[in-house]
């Protein structure tokens, strides 16, 4: 009886790991793709901003 009751907690332990691995997983998953989201806005807005000759701050505003 003892045995199988430990079998029991060990199990329970064990699900309780798998389950924690899974959502840290999902966790880090979801900050990566929030990083690479906010790194391609942050380079595109930075590449129109040089595009466009009307603000002072675009690159090619004194080649035009």
């Amino acid at each position: 009886m003892n045995g199988r009751k430990e079998l029991i907690i060990s199990a329970k332990v064990a699900v309780s790991i798998t389950n924690f691995r899974i959502h840290l997983f999902f966790l880090i998953k979801s900050m990566v793709v929030w990083l690479v989201y906010k790194i391609i806005v942050f380079r595109l807005r930075g590449f129109f901003i040089c595009l466009n000759p009307c603000l002072p701050t675009g690159r090619l505003n004194g080649l035009l």
